[in-house]
């Protein structure tokens, strides 16, 4: 039986689950096995076909004083974490994927941290891992002693967000106050980098928030990430990567004009990304639609020359622009190469 005492700084630690037996014990052993020690684990199968669904029994069973298991019909990752987010005890919450894992000191570090400053939002770096988990990309700070950037100034917060940095649009990555969080939940429409949204709506409300620079989370990249099946229903799911970035968009002009280039150069990339990989759904059943290949165009015509004629991108940055305008296709073919020699060497 937990106390009030020990209830008044509870961790809830929330775990969508969906067909990933493969990886899911590590990434639960690292949960069971956090220093911090006022924890629940919400695990939420999201109707897994595989063994997910019976993997998290056997570790509620193990460890009843710390897991919570919600099996329940699929509907996807957004409503998954809302489900957890509701019966949430805890005063911080924090979101793992199933085929991740965490340092096994990470949340006391990241718990401990936003006590002592009183911050609203704690956000930690993160190490790319391959599927047999040797490193894919680890950030620089290697030091044993939590390395800490404090910022007390919304545009700021909402630049890393949104930028290619370490704090980025990640819920995995986070650890967020329940109470300032309040009504907010993750937008079920959105069928792509639905974390983005979160992330931005939740930070327009922080005061202080902090990054600890020091890669406390695995994030495992699956080497299915390096090739796909370019149907029409991949590439109608791809398109809606686009939405929580248009979404956020005003967000920024309201609360971060100095940093809008930000979302207009994201915006701008994936756009021709998707232009790109639209040339290789060329079959008449798999070809993608008329309006969205328009609407893309239509896109980069109107951020392409905001980007190239701002003095804060660089140099470099528009010239990969514009030869990936010139060729987007063969600019994500070479791209594609180079991740798998990465991902296999």
């Amino acid at each position: 039986m937990m106390h009030n005492s020990e209830r008044k700084n509870m961790l809830s630690v929330i775990v969508p689950v969906y067909n990933n037996a493969r990886f899911l014990h590590d990434c639960l052993e690292s949960l069971v096995s956090q220093t911090y020690p006022f924890l629940e684990i919400i695990l939420v199968n999201d109707g897994s076909t595989d063994e997910s669904g019976n993997i998290c029994n056997i570790y509620a069973e193990k460890h009843p004083d710390k897991i919570i298991v919600i099996h329940k019909k699929n509907s996807g990752v957004s409503d998954t974490r809302n489900r957890a987010i509701d019966i949430a005890n805890g005063k911080f919450i924090g979101f793992v994927d199933s085929d991740d894992w965490c340092d096994i000191n990470m949340f006391e570090i990241m718990v401990n941290t936003a006590m002592e400053h009183n911050a609203d939002l704690v956000s930690c770096s993160l190490c790319r891992e391959k599927e047999d988990a040797s490193p894919y990309y680890t950030p620089k700070s290697v030091s044993s002693v939590p390395e800490i950037i404090k910022c007390g100034k919304k545009d700021l917060l909402l630049a890393e967000i949104a930028g290619r940095g370490d704090v980025r649009g990640y819920s995995c990555n986070k650890l967020f106050r329940r109470e300032l969080l309040g009504d907010l939940r993750f937008d079920t429409s959105i069928s792509c980098c639905e974390d983005l949204k979160f992330c931005v709506e939740y930070a327009i409300k922080c005061s202080v928030s902090i990054h600890i620079c020091n890669s406390l989370y695995h994030y495992r990249i699956s080497s299915s990430s390096c090739t796909h099946n370019y149907d029409y229903k991949w590439y109608a799911h791809q398109m809606g990567l686009l939405k929580p970035y248009e979404f956020i968009l005003p967000i920024f002009e309201e609360y971060a004009p100095n940093y809008v280039w930000k979302v207009q150069y994201e915006l701008l990339k994936l756009n021709l990304n998707l232009l790109g990989r639209s040339k290789f759904c060329n079959s008449t059943s798999t070809k993608p639609e008329v309006h969205d290949i328009s609407r893309l165009k239509s896109n980069i015509s109107k951020i392409y020359p905001i980007i190239m004629k701002s003095n804060r991108i660089s140099s470099l940055s528009k010239v990969n622009i514009f030869i990936t305008r010139l060729a987007p296709s063969l600019t994500l073919i070479i791209k594609q190469h180079a991740m798998k020699f990465l991902m296999r060497n």
